[in-house]
């Protein structure tokens, strides 16, 4: 008797132990998230800026004007939340504002290269990268702890998911 209470305590814990390390590796992955949404509105701030300073050439942005709209419309389109439910569609948002901004980037260095701005975008640009591939990497040890055979099962308990990373590089496009 005393064998089967001390091997279920000893079952309990470890579940436990593993489900803690679960939900720290997915608290890091949207941690992550979060940042990636920080650098992104950042440089989208930074876009903005910088097409505001060149209302000189007016006549010229009109393309730029309306990429700028894309953008706004783009980002009201989605409002980040930490829930672990709606990742994938936030990660396609994610990819799409970046492609925006890397296109918007492109046409600016032809209208005005400004290299203080582009080395400014640039370090957001690298700080976005680098959140990026932190999160990939949480949500490779989480989705292998939920995937793997003790993890599974705590993981189906808890309603603990594997979640997605992402396939495409942000801010990996060559800006000219």
């Amino acid at each position: 008797m005393l064998g089967l209470v001390l091997g279920s305590s000893l079952i309990i814990i470890l579940s436990y132990l593993w489900y803690a390390g679960l939900v720290r590796k997915r608290q890091l992955a949207l941690e992550a998230l979060g940042a990636i949404d920080d650098k992104l509105a950042q440089r989208t701030a930074l876009v903005h800026e910088y097409a505001d300073s060149l209302k000189s050439q007016r006549d010229h942005l009109q393309e730029q004007e309306a990429l700028l709209a894309k953008l706004d419309a783009l980002q009201a389109s989605y409002q980040w939340q930490a829930d672990a439910d709606n990742i994938a569609s936030f990660l396609e948002s994610w990819i799409r504002v970046d492609l925006l901004l890397t296109e918007l980037v492109d046409s600016f260095n032809h209208l005005d290269p400004n290299d203080s701005w582009l080395e400014s975008y640039n370090e957001l640009k690298e700080n976005c990268l680098t959140a990026q591939r932190f999160y990939n990497h949480a949500v490779d040890e989480l989705n292998l702890g939920v995937t793997s055979l003790p993890g599974s099962i705590v993981a189906n308990i808890m309603q603990i998911k594997v979640m997605p990373c992402f396939k495409q590089d942000l801010a990996s496009h060559s800006e000219g």
